[in-house]
């Protein structure tokens, strides 16, 4: 079975194929506004170069605080991937309260550090204060590898 869009086959996908729930998964959905980063203890973070907020879904099983994901993938262009290490080094999902546990099925507020450097790409995330446009945003995936490479057989070729 093929699908369209990846957003597809997470909706659709069969439960025992486990594509996601074996390994982190992340969508990568927006950057939080200035004003959710001043709530709580999100302000009394010190970023280093590597590190950038951003407000994530968790598709798969339960993901730990330190995961690391090796690929990150646009939702318009999946058969172009960037392989770069990413470690979860934060986690927010009640916006007062750090986490070590990213649940299945959450959204929250993540601090993602970017080994090799921040991609450029990740321009193209909306920032949670404009509305999204898609001639000019673009929602991203975090993954392992190993899912990444699950994925391919079920994404139709995009001619």
């Amino acid at each position: 079975m093929t699908f369209k869009n990846i957003s597809d086959l997470i909706l659709n996908q069969n439960p025992e194929d486990k594509l996601f729930s074996e390994r982190p998964f992340l969508r990568l959905s927006e950057l939080p506004s200035r004003k959710k980063l001043n709530h709580g203890n999100l302000n009394q973070i010190n970023l280093h170069p590597n590190e950038i907020w951003i407000g994530c879904e968790n598709y798969s099983d339960t993901i730990p605080k330190n995961a690391t994901f090796d690929v990150l993938f646009p939702y318009h262009a999946v058969e172009q991937p960037i392989y770069k290490k990413v470690i979860l080094q934060h986690i927010y999902v009640k916006l007062a309260v750090e986490s070590d546990w990213f649940p299945y099925g959450h959204t929250a507020i993540c601090l993602l550090h970017f080994v090799e450097g921040i991609p450029k790409i990740l321009d193209k995330l909306c920032p949670e204060s404009q509305k999204f446009n898609y001639a000019k945003h673009d929602f991203f995936y975090l993954a392992q590898n190993s899912v990444y490479k699950k994925l391919q057989p079920f994404m139709e070729t995009q001619e």
